[in-house]
């Protein structure tokens, strides 16, 4: 049994719907990642050259992640108070209850974990 369709030739398909993306880091958001395989802890202004070998640690990936989630930007004081605390105790940077404890000895030392 033949089919009453006619066959639909080129002409008449639709073509593919293109959709355009924005550029991303758009819109004013220093946070945007303008590559999608850079995580953006790596994106924050001098967080790699401040926290060095330490940016993709567990605790320092935390703390730089809660920061963005906030849209609070990480400023350079923070991250250096950061690294302070690592240098002071390098399990501080994979281990939660060890950067904490390192963070209330500092303080109570009257310490801000600056310079």
């Amino acid at each position: 049994m033949a089919s009453s369709f006619p066959p639909q030739s080129q002409s008449q398909s639709q073509p593919p719907t293109q959709h355009q993306q924005p550029p991303q880091g758009q819109y004013g958001n220093p946070f945007a990642p303008p590559h999608p395989s850079i995580p953006p802890h790596h994106q924050i202004p001098k967080a790699l050259d401040i926290l060095g070998p330490y940016i993709d640690t567990p605790v320092v990936k935390h703390v730089l992640h809660e920061q963005l989630s906030k849209g609070t930007p990480m400023t350079v004081d923070m991250m250096e108070k950061l690294r302070h605390i690592i240098d002071q105790n390098e399990l501080a940077a994979s281990d939660f209850k060890v950067f904490s404890e390192t963070l209330a000895i500092g303080a109570s030392r009257g310490e801000g974990g600056g310079n």
